[in-house]
Parts: C-alpha cells; structure tokens; sequence
C-alpha cells in the first residue's frame, strides 16, 4: 500500500508543486507530520470588560510574574495567586486608547511603563504601586516605548512645545525614566537625554524593538527601519538607515526572540537581526497572507512567541471576521520554516507566564507547570486564556500527485495516519470538581479517539477545478472506502473531538484505471 505524507502548507504556489493548501487547525511538528492547534481555556474568572488593547507581563526583583492588560478606558493587572483582572488605573476610565493607538509597555527595572499616545505615559512600580500614575510631567506622549541601553526610549511622539512628530525618537535621562529635561539644557546634557527626529520618506514610526544582534535598538518606519548604536556624549545614539530594508505597516506583528525579531513588513513576513532582513513568507504564504486579512485592520495583526513549539504565532482579523475582532492564527515555525494556520477568535496574543492559583497549581487539564512561559490570549469575552482545551477542527492535505504517472488511476481507499488519543476531559468528583493525580494534575477520562474522515479529489486534466468528494469515516478496518478515478489526486484528511497527537499522511489503495 503506498503511502503518501501530508505536504508541507504552501498556498503560494500551484497544485503540482511541492506543497498543499490544507493544513488549518495544526502546527508543523516536524518536516513530515502535523500536530494539534488546542482551543483557548479561561483562566482568569472575570472579564476585562471591554475591548483588550493590549498586555504584557514582567517580572518583578523577587521573580513574581504580574501581567498587565489593557482597554480604551484602563489598566488591569492579575495579582500573583489570583484569577481576577484588577483595575489598576490612575482612576476608572481615566484613559483613551484606540485601537490606533493601543497600548505598548515596556519594564525599566521595577517600573512597569505603558503608553498610548492620546494619554501621558503612565507608570506603576511593582511591589509598591496600587495604581498607574504620569511617569513624568515632562515626558512626551508617545505610541511606541522601549528600553535599550539604561535608556527609556519613546517613539512617534507629541509635547507641548514640538507638537504630534511621527517621525521623531526621545530617550530619558541615563538610569532615569522619569527625568525628561529640556532638549538642549545643561540638564539634559548632563544626563545624556535629548531627540532626534528622522523626517523623509520613510513615514512615520511604527515600532522599537531593542536589543537585537545588529544594533542597541531597530527603530521601524512605514516604509523603513533604521538602526541605534549607542556611543556617549556628544552624540549619544547613532542612527542609520538599514540598506534595502522595508518598513513595517503593522507595529503589533513585531515579536522578538532571542536576538531576532519577526513580523509583517510592507511586502510580506521577514526575519530581521537588527541589520540584514530575511523573506520567510515568500512564494509560501505571504500572497495568501494578503488576500485573507483585512487590509484596513493591520493594526490587529498581533504577533507572540510560542517559544515551547519553537514557533512564531500571528493573530489577524480576516475578511470574513465577526464584531471587528482577529479571527485567524497564522504560525511559522522558524527551525522547519514549516508554515500552518487556524480560525480561531480572539482578542489579543502574548506570550504569558503560567500563573498559579493561591494553592500553587494551574487550574488546567493539561500539563502546564506554574512560572513557564507560554502562548496566551484574552478570548472573545476578555477572559485571560491558554491554548490548553480541545484541539481545534483540523484539516490536513496532500499535495496534488499522480499515483499512476503518465495514466489515469483508480483510488479505491485511504488509511489516514493520525494517531487517536483520549478523548478530552477530567474524571470529576461528586462536587464536580476534577480529580487530582499526586503530583496535582487533573486524571484525564479513558474514551474513545477523535473523528476522523478523508475525502479526495480526481481531475483528468490539470484545467479541470479541484472538487473534494465527501468525507468518508474509517471503517474497523482502519480505512475509508472511496471511489475516485482520474490522472491527478489529492487526500485531505479531517480530525475532529478527542485528542490526538500526530498526523503524517495517508496509506492508498489504488490501481491503474481500467485494472482490477
């Protein structure tokens, strides 16, 4: 029986190469297998209340992890042992970001920064703070903020006395986020403080990723992206344009790991290392990319680290998105450079700590492990939430082949090779709470594995359109039945409830047509 693997997701490019237009609901697991994409799981029990603009978490000097949210009217933070969202504005509804002009932090040692551009930089110092406060009277507003080299850095920013500047960049006093003295003065000259502003063609500012291996601090345009190198008095910074490198449209798309960061660039999905950009979406997905977001909403393109699965995640609203919100996952592994996607409504993505509850033990069914930093999301009601329930509807092709080279070819049946695990649930107590393993983890149910279907295509010319047949259910053989006569055939396997770990493709019963 031959076999053949489900191709690598790689909707750029025509049927008859290497590659496949189905892979949603999975994430690559490696060069020739697929695995589960999990649904989101509430873990705080209160709401944001309104629209999520924005989140983070930081660590404080006693490695206590608090994560932080935004909405257009506040701040929230979620106290180490709890599950609640607690409003930690400077007073309620104090503020008014956008989703323009959404929330960005940033952590100067104790001092956790946010801005939003409309409002002053607010500021709360971890383990003293009750509430955000004006980090400085003389600080600018600003969209973007950073920290690089014992800098605070602000960027697009507007003040009094310079107005709105898209284009210009302010860093603080050195070691002070607070103290912002007059460009120009003895002060500021003292304390290495001053601006710079970047005016040309470039547009205006839409990020600061510092920290990378090329430069202190990459400083991104609409149309450009420009590097810092930090040198002392007089100058400071350095800054020069980066050769032959494109701008970033969408400031949230921006996710840094390591020495590297990724995101959505004017023509497609790069790599960027403070001074060399690299194209990975290119002729793979970049094209797909465009024809399915929202061209109007690429400021909710929000990007995170799944560090865990060594991969890239990007939230995006698509052109079929409900009540103006990010319907759809795309994910790139960057050690197989292996791409997939998922529907899946959210508001928010980041990349979050996994809290404890006051007992010390994560509230999930699944085996996350207090303090590890994993993919998190604020889901559609504004509930903080980890990708740790049901796997999503999954949908895995092949790539278009021809089982009989040069003839027509009879498929009479495939034998998809997904793995079927458990399906999904804890054995509850008579109070029904779940019970607990020795180790704390909830015991999983004994049940029966997820659905699974194939279907197939058959043209006998390459002109004809691709039409899927129905989807056949296994049989207590193991194989799905099926009937599908042509030159050029394609199998798309269906997994749905349940758990299961790996998919790798399909066996085939086939001959030539006209044999038996």
């Amino acid at each position: 029986m031959p076999q053949i693997p489900f191709a690598a997701w790689l909707p750029d490019r025509p049927d008859l190469a290497e590659g496949t237009r189905y892979a949603s609901g999975v994430i690559a697991l490696t060069q020739d297998s697929y695995g589960p994409v999990r649904s989101l799981q509430s873990f705080t029990v209160n709401t944001l209340g309104d629209k999520c603009l924005g989140v983070a978490s930081m660590e404080d000097v006693a490695q206590g992890i608090q994560t932080f949210g935004g909405t257009a009217g506040d701040l929230f933070v979620i106290p180490a042992g709890t599950q609640l969202w607690n409003n930690i504005s400077s007073s309620t509804g104090a503020y008014h970001a956008t989703r323009d002009n959404n929330w960005h932090f940033a952590q100067f040692k104790e001092i956790v920064v946010a801005t939003n551009f409309v409002d002053p930089i607010q500021a709360y110092t971890m383990g003293t703070s009750t509430q955000f406060a004006t980090l400085a009277a003389a600080a600018p507003h600003a969209k973007f903020v950073a920290v690089a080299k014992n800098f605070l850095i602000v960027a697009n920013t507007n003040d009094p006395v310079g107005g709105a500047n898209p284009a210009r960049i302010w860093w603080s006093a050195n070691g002070d986020p607070t103290n912002w003295p007059t460009p120009g003065s003895t002060t500021a000259q003292q304390t290495q403080s001053d601006y710079s502003d970047l005016l040309g063609p470039q547009g205006g500012i839409t990020g600061l990723v510092p920290s990378l291996a090329g430069c202190d601090c990459a400083i991104f345009f609409e149309r450009a992206v420009w590097q810092m190198f930090y040198v002392g008095p007089p100058d400071i910074f350095n800054l020069y344009p980066c050769a032959a490198v494109k701008g970033v449209p969408a400031p949230n798309s921006l996710v840094t790991v390591g020495e590297n960061v990724y995101g959505l660039f004017e023509d497609g999905f790069y790599q960027f290392d403070g001074a060399t950009a690299t194209q990975i979406g290119d002729g793979k997905v970049d094209k797909w990319f465009f024809s399915t977001v929202n061209a109007l909403k690429l400021n909710q393109v929000i990007g995170a680290a799944d560090v865990s699965s060594k991969a890239i995640v990007w939230l995006f609203q698509s052109l079929s998105a409900l009540n103006d919100l990010p319907d759809t996952l795309l994910i790139y592994r960057w050690d197989i450079q292996r791409w997939s996607w998922a529907t899946l409504p959210a508001q928010w993505l980041a990349r979050i700590p996994v809290p404890a509850t006051a007992s010390g033990v994560p509230p999930f069914e699944t085996s996350l492990v207090a303090g590890q930093l994993q993919l998190a999301a604020v889901n559609i009601a504004g509930n903080l939430a980890y990708f740790t329930g049901l796997p999503l509807p999954a949908q895995i092709g092949t790539q278009v082949v021809q089982i009989a080279p040069g003839s027509r070819a009879f498929l009479q049946g495939v034998r998809p090779l997904v793995d079927g695990g458990q399906a999904f649930g804890a054995i509850l107590s008579d109070d029904g709470t779940p019970l607990l393993s020795d180790s704390g983890q909830p015991i999983l149910n004994d049940g029966v594995g997820p659905t699974i279907t194939a279907a197939a295509s058959a043209r006998n010319t390459y002109q004809e359109v691709e039409i899927l047949g129905p989807n056949v259910s296994i049989n207590s053989m193991g194989e799905c039945p099926m009937r599908a006569d042509g030159r050029y055939h394609r199998v798309v396997a269906s997994v749905s409830g349940g758990l299961w770990n790996y998919a790798y493709g399909v066996d085939i019963t086939a001959t030539k047509a006209g044999l038996r």
